[in-house]
């Protein structure tokens, strides 16, 4: 495959993101145009003075006017401007509310009754209405009325209460009124006021009470769209336009998506297929072809290394199956020769031919050779036992530093008669840790057999124990010629000895393939220390975690 830095590449997932990316640039540039549109083409309007614009020219006399008669009221020369919205308008009336002036001429006016303009804020308020039902003890009905006058920031709201018995007899009230008795229209009226939250169609009223040059009494009523309303309202439309524009670009972008990736993907997606269907016919060939993404380019490399890998693990099973061949010959190597020897010195003594000044010194290498028979016999079954995935250790907590201690000062004596001198170093102080006290001592053995085995006497054999970085490290040492370079990397191998032709009969090369399987079985590991770490002999280095 061409060598090419996959960080360079784009991934799948990128080119994905890309695209709704781009989907979520165009809603929101949509979305915005259309919020920008219905904005500038009034669908709502702020209101920015609800009349008080309207109250300021009133104030300032801009209605008066004056002609050979005298003065007069010409109220089409007070301009609103924007300051009552879109749908707003507003109206002049006379002391009896009856409608003098309009400045919209398609408006349907109605004349105005006392409890209407009593019941309407003034300039910059909001009223809000609640008529409650209530049942006294007796059974007599009552009619609670709460209405609200919410005035200008600044101020407290003004809580107004008024209670009504069934006739519409006014039984308690908080605000002065004329009349003890509420007419059926005014109280209609209320109600009416209650349902609809003090608005009609969106349309919030105001009145500013005022008299013209002539002393009498006019009242200024501004009718104007509730700014929240109207929000509200252009909201809706703009939430319907962007759903109905939002799935349209949702479908368009799902397609081209889906194409440009197809087209896109097509031919990383046959060439993936083709190696696969070469792979499952045992058709072995690696994918050489430059992905445009990072994630086909992946999984070609991860093809490849499985290709690789195959071709590495079927050439580890055929060294596999060399080395068992050549375990079996050394197996059967290893016990053919005292066989041999036990076969042939018995044959001799039973057909006379050994004198019997002899016949004892052949039954004494027989016996040896029966032991050596069954020292290899048991390490096969030994080493098989240790390989087996569900052997199990039978562990206690123990001073590591006494075991240690007790089993060198057990080997001193015998060292000392097979001509080998031991040193010990190992501290005073307790190292507790759990371990297989029978299989440890097996392990030791096999280490200071292969040390008497190979080395000459007089050699000196060594111990040391301590604690480093958190780990038990053990050093078993000694000073004689040490192991031969070409085997030292496999010597912890089954069946590795140092003379290759296997003719000695000193050991059946298991002893240190048994040893370092017992320190793994406890999570430690064990090596021989390079000729740089270790001038002299042999070192065997064993380390066990204390946690």
């Amino acid at each position: 495959m061409k060598s090419e830095n996959i960080q360079d590449k784009k991934s799948l997932y990128l080119y994905v993101v890309g695209g709704f990316i781009t989907l979520v640039v165009v809603i929101l540039l949509c979305f915005g145009l259309l919020l920008g549109v219905n904005y500038f083409l009034g669908d709502y309007t702020y209101v920015y003075d609800n009349g008080v614009s309207l109250k300021r020219q009133i104030k300032a006399g801009a209605y008066i006017q004056s002609d050979e008669e005298g003065f007069y009221e010409d109220y089409y020369r007070l301009s609103p401007g924007k300051s009552l919205g879109k749908r707003g308008y507003f109206e002049i009336l006379d002391e009896t509310g009856q409608v003098i002036y309009c400045n919209n001429p398609k408006v349907k006016t109605k004349d105005y009754t006392a409890y209407q303009l009593a019941y309407m804020p003034k300039l910059r308020q909001r009223n809000y209405f609640n008529i409650l039902q209530l049942k006294a003890k007796g059974g007599k009905k009552y009619s609670l009325i709460n209405f609200i006058i919410s005035p200008i920031p600044g101020k407290e709201d003004e809580n107004r209460i008024m209670v009504l018995d069934s006739h519409r007899k006014i039984v308690y009230s908080n605000f002065r009124r004329i009349n003890t008795v509420v007419s059926k229209e005014e109280l209609d009226y209320l109600k009416k006021l209650s349902d609809l939250g003090g608005e009609e169609d969106g349309m919030l009223s105001q009145q500013y009470r005022f008299k013209n040059h002539y002393d009498q009494v006019r009242y200024l009523v501004v009718h104007y769209e509730d700014p929240d309303f109207a929000y509200v309202r252009s909201v809706q439309r703009i939430q319907r336009c962007t759903v109905v524009i939002f799935i349209g670009l949702i479908v368009l972008a799902v397609l081209a998506i889906g194409f440009v990736l197809s087209s896109r993907m097509k031919k990383s997606l046959d060439l993936l297929r083709e190696a696969m269907n070469d792979f499952a016919e045992g058709k072995r060939r690696q994918i050489d072809y430059n992905f445009r993404t990072a994630d086909f380019e992946q999984v070609a490399q991860t093809f490849n290394l499985m290709e690789r890998k195959l071709q590495e693990s079927e050439r580890e099973q055929e060294m596999l199956q060399q080395q068992k061949q050549k375990m079996l010959a050394d197996i059967s190597h290893d016990l053919k020769t005292p066989i041999t020897v036990i076969t042939g010195y018995v044959d001799a003594i039973r057909d006379g031919i050994v004198p019997e000044g002899e016949q004892m010194r052949y039954l004494d290498i027989v016996s040896r050779k029966a032991s050596l028979l069954s020292e290899l016999i048991n390490s096969f079954n030994d080493y098989s036992r240790l390989e087996h995935p569900e052997y199990e250790l039978s562990c206690e907590e123990d001073d590591f530093c006494e075991y240690v201690r007790e089993y060198a000062a057990g080997k001193y004596q015998e060292l000392a008669v097979a001509g080998f001198s031991l040193e010990a170093e190992i501290p005073e102080e307790k190292m507790m840790f759990f371990f297989d006290h029978l299989l440890m001592r097996r392990a030791f053995e096999n280490i200071f057999s292969n040390a008497i085995r190979y080395c000459p006497k007089g050699s000196g054999i060594a111990i040391l124990l301590l604690k480093w970085e958190g780990q038990l490290l053990l050093r078993i040492a000694d000073d004689g010629p040490g192991i031969p370079k070409e085997i030292r990397e496999s010597v912890f191998e089954p069946f590795v000895v140092a003379e290759t032709a296997r003719t000695t009969g000193q050991g059946s090369g298991l002893g240190l393939s048994i040893s370092k399987k017992i320190v793994e079985l406890h999570k430690g590991s064990i090596r021989i220390l390079s000729p740089e770490e270790w001038e002299k002999g042999t070192c065997y280095e064993i380390r066990f975690p204390l946690s």
